[in-house]
């Protein structure tokens, strides 16, 4: 029985993924994952953590039989992962798509294409409103529903899976955090209405005379007309018949509307895991915990997820031959640099004690390299542990 025959019974497994696209909560405000990227702080977390990770090397690397590791550019892989994944885009466009699809929804797909040979040759962005994960009843192994499409196999599909309760399938960041999500685009949401409204407050018209419905709704309607909205604002109402207008509702001062929307930066920082500085929130920041910040987006935001999309790749677009001698790797050491003067004494003290070689360290500047440059230097005064005692021996 093949995985169309029994997806195709009434009960076909255990669908993984929740079904719901809007989250209502306390707030009033309907969230989801489009909805939530219209607030700015969610906006700038999920750009930077797409963008700097799209803009990290990625190769394939060999590993000899001495340890030594090099990227393996007579890969195809290589080619695949680093330059073009797919006609359509570029690796940067690839991983920065997939990478917003992981921070929105909690999971990316991208569909393997693979050769006759079964070697991958393309990778295949997918939306990930319009898959399906499910576990089968006949071998519990995880299969993949396309909309109005094809069902894949586990091997069929590179699946990029976010923090997750069962390890199989990504928890959106966007539903579990509705609550304070929805503060946040209420406050956004409120401070549109007010500007909108020509920064003016909702008031009462009081009129000496009794009114009938009709004759109410048409002084509310002309004066809203006449006085709502920012092309309106500030200027002077004149007022007829007795007419009195009374605001009513807390000054935007009380109402803490600033403090309001700074907490909501900072609850978006918190969600996404990144620096308030890198979100433009840099009412807390000085120039010491700002460069102390940058190294810890780079330790506890980044390399996590690196890790996450290296295991992915290694397991689905390597053979069984190749996960011995091969692996996917991410370059981050231009992230970990740090500003000129640490890197020249950072080099200086590896270069002193053997460890790089003058052209190993040019490499790293993205320098060419020079003559006679791979050679390695260590101080005359420092010789082996073995020698040492050899020599001592010797004198006895």
């Amino acid at each position: 029985m093949g995985i169309l025959d029994f997806f195709k019974k009434e009960k076909r497994g255990s669908n993984l993924l929740a079904s719901a696209n809007m989250y209502g909560n306390s707030s009033g405000v309907r969230v989801s994952e489009r909805s939530s990227i219209g607030l700015t702080a969610v906006w700038s977390a999920v750009r930077l953590l797409s963008e700097t990770i799209a803009s990290l090397p990625v190769n394939v690397y060999r590993m000899d039989n001495n340890g030594s590791k090099f990227i393996d550019y007579s890969n195809p892989l290589n080619k695949l992962i680093s330059i073009s994944p797919h006609p359509n885009y570029t690796t940067y466009n690839f991983i920065e798509t997939m990478m917003s699809h992981l921070l929105l929804w909690g999971n990316a797909y991208a569909k393997i294409t693979r050769n006759g040979g079964a070697r991958p040759i393309g990778l295949e962005i997918l939306n990930p409103e319009n898959v399906e994960p499910f576990q089968s009843n006949e071998d519990g192994l995880i299969y993949y529903k396309i909309k109005d499409s094809a069902i894949l196999s586990d091997q069929e599909m590179l699946h990029i899976v976010g923090f997750s309760y069962d390890g199989v399938v990504g928890k959106s960041p966007i539903q579990a955090c509705q609550e304070a999500l929805g503060i946040g685009m209420a406050s956004q949401q409120f401070g549109a209405n007010f500007f909108g409204r020509g920064a003016n407050l909702s008031g009462v018209l009081e009129h000496p005379a009794r009114l009938s419905d009709d004759a109410a709704n048409r002084l509310r309607d002309s004066f809203a007309t006449r006085f709502s909205g920012i092309n309106n604002s500030h200027q002077t109402a004149v007022l007829e018949e007795g007419v009195k207008f009374k605001p009513i509702g807390m000054p935007l001062s009380d109402a803490q509307f600033i403090e309001t929307r700074r907490f909501g930066v900072e609850e978006v920082a918190r969600i996404f895991r990144v620096p308030n500085s890198l979100i433009n929130d840099l009412s807390r920041s000085t120039y010491s915990n700002v460069e102390q910040q940058s190294l810890d987006f780079t330790k506890y935001s980044l390399v996590p997820y690196l890790r996450n999309w290296e295991s992915e790749l290694n397991r689905k677009l390597l053979s069984t031959k190749e996960m011995s001698t091969h692996f996917f790797k991410f370059q981050t050491t231009e992230l970990l640099r740090g500003d000129a003067d640490s890197r020249a004494d950072y080099y200086r003290k590896l270069f002193e004690i053997g460890v790089l070689s003058p052209n190993e360290i040019r490499t790293f500047e993205n320098l060419n390299k020079i003559p006679d440059g791979d050679e390695h230097f260590v101080p005359l005064n420092l010789s082996p542990i073995d020698s040492i005692n050899k020599n001592e021996d010797e004198n006895k």
